[in-house]
């Protein structure tokens, strides 16, 4: 692969990435997992045809980026192609956070891993809004008593999925709205809670809920 970094002006960059690789295969799903199971390893590869898959993103100061992506390579044994764009985007200003993503992939025709015809259409996309802040009573709490920057960040997030398909079966769809409360002692740790309000037919259908997670980076 190929990667650059070119400084404009005193804080301004533009970052290009260039890769070639096994790409995605047929276990392109018309459920909830979409792509997520075409995903291939580094070590296996269903067809001889690598993928080109590349990323430009323009960051006009420190912490604020938007960026274009672009895919395209064979799926399956007969070299059917799927190719696919995306934007994404992460920006800050008065306190707020605003990030997301949208992605669209067109899919040729042809026959996936569940032996069903490929569906012609994928795309999705997110947008989330978090809000940190912290209260200074709790700073004599074990909420922030042995940390040097805790944080509390209420974040709202919406989703959407759709996956249209061939012939006569009936196109997918699923959206949903997120609403969450996450502590965060330290950068690489946090807390999350959140209610889940989901429409549609994909992985979530028309389930609500209540969900609890915790994340470590290292």
């Amino acid at each position: 692969g190929l990667a650059s970094n070119i400084p404009i002006g005193d804080e301004a960059a533009v970052k290009a990435e260039l890769y070639l690789v096994n790409g995605l295969n047929d276990d392109i799903s018309d459920g909830g997992d979409a792509l997520r199971e075409a995903r291939a390893n580094l070590e296996s590869d269903n067809n001889n045809n690598k993928a080109v898959v590349g990323r430009v993103a323009l960051s006009p100061a420190l912490g604020q980026e938007v960026a274009l992506s672009g895919y395209t390579g064979s799926y399956d044994d007969d070299s059917s192609n799927i190719s696919g764009a995306a934007v994404d985007w992460d920006f800050h200003a008065l306190g707020f956070q605003v990030l997301g993503e949208a992605a669209f992939f067109s899919v040729e025709d042809g026959t996936i891993a569940e032996g069903d015809r490929a569906p012609s259409r994928l795309s999705g996309l997110y947008a989330e809004v978090n809000y940190p802040f912290w209260f200074d009573f709790l700073n004599e709490s074990f909420l922030g008593r042995s940390f040097e920057d805790p944080k509390l960040i209420p974040t709202f997030r919406y989703n959407l999925a759709e996956i249209e398909e061939r012939g006569d079966t009936d196109d997918l769809d699923q959206d949903g709205y997120v609403v969450g409360l996450a502590y965060r002692p330290v950068q690489s740790f946090v807390l999350k809670t959140e209610w889940q309000w989901n429409q549609g037919d994909l992985e979530r259908k028309d389930s609500d809920g209540f969900m609890a997670s915790m994340a470590i980076g290292f």
